[in-house]
């Protein structure tokens, strides 16, 4: 979570006071003990001066917001003043925060060609060897969405290919953050020996933040809704953050093989989906 600081000015005396609750928005109320007001507390004027989350500055919303959101209650900055436990509603503000990076599985589609191009971009410039997959998206987006449409619906397979549903991961600014692929089937050697039911990406700028490890949880659900029972998955035995993600979400290892076509050491594991 990232700093919370807020600026108050009582009798038009500035105090400030420094969280790390997350980003929030914050009301002052008058306090309950006493039911007394705050003019006989001593408090003629009370205002809210400044409130910011990182690099947020919140403003009027900040009211509005406390209204119908999360309420968490702070003590530490009215006692430094008055001997007298004031309460400062702090309220999380998921719009700026929480909601920026609240994520979800879609289907790939035309709206998102801009953020396609970002996705494929970081790829380039960060992780060549893979941004090859993802060129003909680049090339030709409105095809490329086609085709992962068609191989979702099991039209116009290439040979050896199966029907396979495609996902990004975004969060609520529509940014891609990752690419997801649940196959229906694993019904050729290639598949069943040596990758899976599930293969996946995170866009280079957005590794080693449990990106990966959230994608796959929800792909899980994606391939149980297509009624499959359980997933295979396939990693280089070396690539522990791989490994690391599909043990966080229940994968049970199998054994070591060698690949067929791409001879080197690959983990398998099994997850259950229901």
């Amino acid at each position: 979570m990232g700093r919370f600081e807020c600026h108050i000015s009582i009798n038009n005396e500035v105090h400030s006071a420094h969280h790390h609750h997350g980003n929030c928005s914050i009301c002052v109320k008058e306090p309950v003990d006493e039911g007394q007001s705050l003019s006989k507390r001593g408090i003629h004027k009370l205002s809210l001066v400044s409130c910011r989350f990182d690099e947020y500055l919140c403003g009027v919303e900040i009211i509005d917001i406390v209204k119908n959101r999360l309420v968490l209650c702070l003590r530490e900055l009215l006692n430094a003043v008055f001997p007298v436990t004031w309460f400062i509603l702090v309220e999380t503000m998921y719009s700026r925060s929480v909601n920026k990076h609240h994520m979800e599985l879609v289907v790939p589609s035309q709206e998102f060609k801009s953020a396609f191009e970002r996705f494929y971009d970081d790829f380039a410039q960060n992780d060549v060897e893979n941004a090859e997959y993802y060129l003909e998206g680049k090339a030709d987006f409105p095809k490329y969405v086609q085709h992962l449409s068609d191989e979702a619906a099991g039209l116009n397979l290439r040979e050896g290919h199966v029907p396979c549903s495609h996902f990004w991961l975004i969060d609520n600014e529509k940014s891609i953050f990752g690419a997801i692929r649940v196959r229906h089937n694993i019904d050729n050697n290639f598949l069943a020996f040596e990758a899976g039911h599930i293969g996946y990406d995170i866009a280079p700028s957005h590794r080693g933040k449990g990106n990966g490890k959230l994608m796959l949880k929800l792909a899980i659900s994606k391939a149980a809704e297509l009624g499959i029972e359980r997933v295979l998955l396939i990693a280089d035995e070396d690539n522990f953050a791989s490994r690391g993600v599909i043990e966080a979400n229940g994968g049970k290892f199998e054994k070591i093989v060698i690949g067929q076509v791409f001879p080197h050491p690959l983990a398998r594991y099994w997850i259950n989906c229901k």
